[in-house]
């Protein structure tokens, strides 16, 4: 049984995915109630685009043992794929209430209830869990998008520089600070930000675009309008 999972886990890190389910299905024969494989292969059904058939197999999982949190994460992310979005917030939710120290699960609720609009409890689940992780710049960043859907622009700015002090490869924090500079008409600073993206990921068309734009409002303008912003 264990020779069989570790091939699978191989096939599935070298991304030969439909191989990997093979095994995983061989394996099940053998023992058909083991978690771990059935969650296991559920994942690489998402990631081969097979959502409904993965969707089943969770709801199967988390009906048999209610408390199977990683179960609940991963029927989140198969009901975001479906476009069911009420039904994914509730799934992140059971995983976040199950593991509540589980920054992942506590990120991935965040994700949802800014996804559903409600911004104000985005920003309560991300506060809290950024206590669990204050290195981790993914929430910084979250926190900064939860921000800006709020119009709370420096709050907002604040968050995503935070996201970059933590992570200096952070290119979405990058971007979003770029373009809310940009909104502010430091265009000199936007530019710094967009040229940052650039240096990350050289073929990102937006961010090309961005930086273009940001150094023609510079011309335009010649530095009179441009506002500095302290960072």
């Amino acid at each position: 049984m264990e020779v069989l999972t570790g091939l699978g886990d191989v096939f599935a890190h070298k991304g030969k995915l439909q191989k990997a389910i093979q095994i995983y299905d061989r394996a099940l024969r053998v023992s058909e109630d083991d978690r771990a494989v059935q969650l296991a292969r559920s994942k690489l059904l998402l990631r081969l685009g097979r959502t409904e058939e993965a969707a089943a197999d969770l709801r199967m999982l988390t009906k048999e043992d209610a408390e199977f949190e990683d179960a609940w994460a991963a029927l989140s992310e198969a009901y975001t794929l479906s476009g069911k979005n009420d039904d994914a917030l509730e799934a992140a939710s059971k995983a976040a209430k199950l593991a509540p120290r589980n920054v992942e699960y506590q990120l991935l609720l965040g994700r949802k209830f800014k996804e559903a609009g409600q911004l104000d409890q985005a920003l309560n689940v991300l506060t809290k869990t950024s206590s669990l992780a204050p290195a981790d710049a993914r929430i910084a960043r979250e926190l900064g998008d939860v921000h800006k859907a709020r119009r709370q622009d420096t709050q907002a700015l604040d968050a995503y520089l935070h996201a970059i002090t933590l992570d200096p490869k952070e290119a979405a924090a990058y971007k979003q600070a770029g373009l809310i500079l940009k909104v502010l008409k430091s265009y000199g600073q936007a530019a710094d930000m967009f040229e940052k993206v650039v240096s990350i990921n050289p073929l990102d068309p937006d961010a090309l675009h961005q930086l273009a734009a940001v150094r023609a409002l510079q011309l335009v303008h010649g530095g009179l309008e441009e506002q500095a912003v302290t960072l």
